[in-house]
This record gives structure tokens, sequence and C-alpha cells, in this order.
């Protein structure tokens, strides 16, 4: 047989749904007869790739390719801009919570303290950058980006302390600084002013607590972390100590002799001392903390520096307390304006002055010759 014949033959097999039994028992039986008769031989490449393609077609014939084609690029295609889309969301925007949910479950992969620790300081500093992205115009979502920032900075704060790593800890101190700049140039408004506060002082306390892992990292001996880099860290904390000190000095200056100096109180010493004296204080732990740095002993030195910062917040708030103006009660306000006036109101001829019944004292005996100057009706 000819191969034109059997590949008609084939294509006959090929368009028949359902051959009759003798019909099918012949053609096998001539196959495999030519089988017998002829030697069989290599396939070429064409022919190689024909038959690939044809095995492949069985196999996801059930399936719909098309649809799954179209699928298939369209998220190869469109996976960047709507990745690209929600990454630049802001709250209100359609795809913000897409973008929220995509964290949780980003966080959820993670599994050590290290790792959630560090997407926790990546999502706290997002918030932070879309608080910074917002029309000032929108307060409530600022007011909820700044607290979520907090919640943020304090399960990574929880980490840090959990994992006690000293690679870890240098990580999170550059993120802190950044983290300190970027709240140093951000503009607030007044419904916001409390959360930025605590987020001010949460940035602090993590800072604080990174220095305080580095140092006792070196005191235990970690490998790889050289004293010349916990050196350096403690003297850039001992620098934004003094800068927060001169400030405040330059604020005290300016303090009107008219009101009572705010007042610090010392724990070490145990006292009550002006805040001139404080920030002395506070100047005298700093210099002492710059002498054991050079002599390499950074625990205590850190002690100082923890000292100093201590006098310095508390410091701060009294100055701040000092100069916030106070605001008179209801009932304190109502005394000085009736205090403030000595006349009488103008009673025209035929009108009665008011009067409250509670503040007029009745004589004990009145008597019907009592005369009176005011037009009251008795």
């Amino acid at each position: 047989m000819s191969d034109h014949k059997l590949f008609n033959q084939l294509k006959e097999i090929q368009v028949t749904k359902r051959a009759p039994a003798l019909w099918r028992e012949q053609t096998r039986e001539r196959l495999l007869t030519l089988t017998e008769t002829q030697t069989s031989r290599t396939y070429n490449f064409s022919e190689v790739v024909s038959l690939s393609w044809s095995r492949v077609r069985l196999v996801i014939s059930p399936v719909p390719i098309m649809p799954m084609l179209v699928v298939m690029l369209g998220l190869i295609f469109g996976y960047a801009p709507i990745s690209q889309a929600y990454s630049a969301s802001l709250p209100g925007n359609l795809f913000y919570p897409v973008k929220r949910t995509v964290e949780r479950v980003e966080l959820s992969l993670r599994s050590t303290p290290a790792t959630q620790g560090l997407f926790h300081l990546k999502l706290a500093e997002r918030r932070l950058n879309e608080f910074n992205n917002l029309p000032p115009s929108a307060t409530p979502a600022q007011a909820g980006l700044l607290r979520d920032y907090n919640i943020d900075l304090s399960f990574a704060q929880a980490s840090l302390q959990a994992a006690d790593d000293s690679k870890l800890a240098m990580q999170y101190d550059e993120v802190a600084t950044e983290l300190e700049n970027k709240l140093a140039n951000t503009k607030v408004s007044p419904n916001s002013q409390t959360s930025y506060n605590v987020a001010v002082v949460l940035t602090d306390k993590l800072s604080a607590t990174a220095l305080a892992v580095l140092v006792d990292a070196h005191q235990n001996g970690q490998n790889g972390l050289l004293p010349a880099a916990v050196a350096q860290r403690l003297e850039s904390q001992i620098s934004k100590i003094q800068n927060k000190l001169n400030n405040m000095e330059n604020r005290i200056s300016e303090f009107p002799e008219s009101k009572s100096a705010p007042r610090v109180v010392l724990e070490t010493k145990q006292t009550v001392v002006p805040a001139k004296e404080a920030s002395r204080e506070a100047k005298k732990s700093l210099t002492e903390a710059m002498v054991l740095i050079q002599k390499k002993e950074f625990t205590l030195a850190l002690q100082k520096v923890q000292e100093s910062e201590d006098i310095t917040t508390k410091t701060e708030a009294a100055i701040t307390k000092a100069e916030t103006p106070a605001v008179a009660t209801p009932t304190e306000e109502q005394g000085k304006v009736d205090g403030a006036t000595t006349t009488t109101p103008e009673v025209k001829p035929n009108e009665t002055a008011p009067v409250n019944p509670e503040k007029v004292e009745k004589p004990a005996e009145p008597t019907p010759s009592t005369n009176t100057n005011t037009n009251v009706k008795q």
C-alpha cells in the first residue's frame, strides 16, 4: 500500500466518529502487515515537531485553550500596571483595601521575630509616606495613618527586643534615623498633633532600644560589631540630645519674667530644681558619657546618655506646660465678669429689675415701716 493511500485511510479514521467493528479489524490488519513489510526509519525534525504538537493537543484537548491563553496574557501584561496602581494608592482610593490585604498576607508569611520586625518597620515607613502624600484636607485619614504608624512601630520594637541581634539592631537603627528625619519634615494639622507627638516619642524609643541592643552585643563580645561603630552611634545620640538642650535653653531665655520658672524633678538627686539647673545636669551627664566612650566603657556611657535624655524630656515637658496659657473654667470666667462690674443695671420706672430669688436675703423680722430703695415688688 502506498503512503498516499495510507494517509487517506488515516484521514478517514480521523473523521469517522464510530466505525463498524469489521472495518476496524480490517484496517488494523492492514496497518500491522504494512509495518512488518517496510523497514523503520527515524523521524526528521519537522516530523518530531508535528508529533509532539499532536501529543500536546491530545493532552490539553479537554481544556479551553483560548480562554486560558487570554487569562495568562492578561496576567503577564497587566500585573505590572496593577501592582503599581495599588502600591501607589492612598486612603480613599479603589486599590487601597487591596494594598492593605496584600500587606496582611505578606506579614502572615513571616514566622521569625526578625523578619516580622523588619516588615513592621517597612509598613511604618509606608504609612508615613502615605501621610505626607495626602492632601491637608484629609484630616481623618491622616490621623488613621499616624495611628497605624504607631502600632507598627510598637510591634517592631517588641520584635527587636525578642530577637536581640546586633545585625538586626543596626538595620533598625538606620531605619529609625530615616524615620526621625521624615517626622521632622512632616507638616501636621492641629487635629493630628497628639498622634504626631506619640509617633515622635515611639521613634525615639525605637532608636534608643536599637542602641541598647548594640551596646549589649558589644559587651557580650558578638562577632562583627566593632567598637568604633558603637562609639560612633553613642556620639550621634549625644549630639542629638545636645541639640535638644540648646533649643530648650533658648526657650528658657525667652521665658517671661512675670511667670515663675518651670521646675523639674531630678530622680538621681531626689530634688526639684529649676529648668536651667536641670539643663546643666543633663549636659554634665553628656560630658561624662563622652569620657566613658573614650575609655570604651560603653555600658556606663549608655547609662549616662539615658540619664541625660530622661532629664531633657522632663525639662522639655515642664517648659511646654509652663508656656501653655491656662484656660479659665466657665465658673471662673463668670466670677471674673460678675466681679469686674460695680454698676447696677438701669431700671425703667415701670419695670422691675430681674432678681434671683436665691440671692435675695429676706429680713428676719420685716416691719411695715421698712423703706427700700429698689423697685422690686415685695
